[in-house]
């Protein structure tokens, strides 16, 4: 019995390990997030229309898409869910 506990709580520890931190890239530390699918969308959302006020500036190749001001990112898939394009 102890040993069938041991293993469900080192699967229930991976589980959670896989879930959590497998954004983490090893190469620069930066959380990935963004899908690049999205990204693409967006900067090409970002060439068609007019930016007078400079709300969406923050879309750039440099920057996470889901960390651009405006753009909410489902946390597991790493698909935009969300365009708020009401900058104050």
């Amino acid at each position: 019995m102890t040993i069938l506990t041991t293993q469900i709580s080192f699967l229930f520890l991976l589980l959670l390990y896989v879930t959590t931190f497998h954004k983490i890239t090893c190469t620069n530390h930066t959380v990935v997030r963004c899908n690049e699918k999205d990204r693409e969308t967006l900067l090409t959302f970002k060439q068609d229309i007019n930016d007078s006020l400079g709300g969406i500036s923050t879309w750039s190749t440099e920057k996470d898409c889901c960390a651009w001001e405006g753009v909410y990112c489902d946390s597991i898939t790493n698909k935009v869910t969300k365009l708020d394009m009401q900058f104050k």
